[in-house]
């Protein structure tokens, strides 16, 4: 017999080592199970599970506002605690300072603060809830303003509900003669409130042709006499004047020079700018100079004998008489009428 080479014994210790690792592999594969899905798909209900999802993205972030008791009207300066409730409808845990209810689109007209925290080591778990609880300040002005909040993962996204609402800001219109005695006056008589009242104010029209005032002494035969003013060619009877607030204090004076007879003047003051451009357009109208009042910002409107535009006494008023200081709110459109 023919003793086998060293060659013939390493091909049959070859043989006999793959023939093992094949038996060895397909007991192995026996236990193993692939799952295909196609998008968005689940795994076949009857597929062993293997106790590890590599589709899963971490926890996510959802919210819900489940109440929010944000106001529908405020006055003017006036400080309103509110409450915004929010469910965790996510699988994420809430904690300070990762997530925070904020003011969407980083500012709020009604909040110098646009986060409101969670209480320091309080977290809201999944299904949980919490109550937001911070305050709005209605500004100092009236107007239409829109507050409203959102759940924000700092530094990720804006995510869930938004708790909004448009709040009708206004303000009690002050005292008319108090405006008058605590306004400061520029470009006409500086004692101006101390001047009586003769002849109060009953209508005032803010037309698209200018501004029309109403009182008993603007027609005969009690009129106030007419003054004609130094260079010019015909004679003046009253002036029209406007008080505007601005920067928390009142400004007055003299504007609108009227003749007898003419009805309206001083153009139409809702559009264009036209306070602003043509009533108070210089430095002789110290801090008025360049405002233009925006609507339901209230102003006043009185007027006095004689020519006070540009005058800082008496020289141009035949009598030393007034009426009343009338506010007002600042109207949208013209055509505006109010009745006193």
């Amino acid at each position: 017999m023919r003793r086998p080479s060293d060659k013939q014994n390493v091909r049959t210790t070859a043989r006999l080592a793959c023939l093992l690792f094949s038996a060895i592999f397909a007991a192995c594969a026996g236990n193993v199970t692939t799952t295909v899905t196609g998008d968005g798909g689940s795994p076949d209900a009857g597929a062993p599970d293997s106790g590890f999802d590599a589709g899963s993205a971490g926890p996510t972030d959802d919210a819900e506002i489940l109440s929010a008791s944000l106001p529908s009207t405020l006055n003017c300066g006036e400080t309103r605690n509110v409450t915004v409730t929010v469910k965790n409808k996510g699988t994420a845990v809430w904690a300070d300072p990762t997530y925070r209810l904020g003011a969407v689109g980083e500012s709020d007209p009604l909040s110098a603060s646009t986060r409101v925290t969670l209480a320091t080591g309080a977290s809201v778990l999944a299904s949980g809830t919490h109550d937001f609880n911070f305050a709005l300040v209605a500004p100092g002005n009236g107007g239409s303003f829109t507050t409203d909040w959102q759940m924000v993962h700092e530094g990720v996204a804006w995510f869930g509900g938004i708790a909004s609402q448009v709040v009708t800001v206004t303000c009690p219109a002050p005292d008319g003669e108090t405006v008058l005695a605590s306004a400061t006056v520029y470009n006409s008589p500086a004692d101006v409130a101390t001047w009586p009242i003769t002849s109060p104010l009953t209508r005032l029209v803010l037309g698209s042709g200018g501004v029309e005032a109403d009182f008993s002494k603007k027609e005969d035969p009690n009129r106030w006499p007419d003054v004609t003013p130094p260079g010019w060619t015909g004679p003046l009877q009253y002036t029209l004047w406007l008080a505007m607030k601005i920067n928390g204090a009142w400004y007055t004076s003299g504007i609108i020079q009227f003749w007898y007879g003419l009805a309206e003047s001083g153009g139409d003051v809702t559009q264009n700018d036209q306070i602003a451009i043509n009533w108070v357009y210089d430095g002789r109208w110290g801090p008025m100079a360049g405002h233009q009042p925006i609507p339901g910002e209230y102003v006043g409107f009185m007027v006095t004998s004689g020519n006070e535009r540009g005058v800082t006494d008496t020289s141009q008023a035949t009598v030393i008489e007034r009426s009343n200081m009338v506010i007002i709110a600042f109207p949208a459109a013209s055509d505006t009428v109010f009745t006193f």
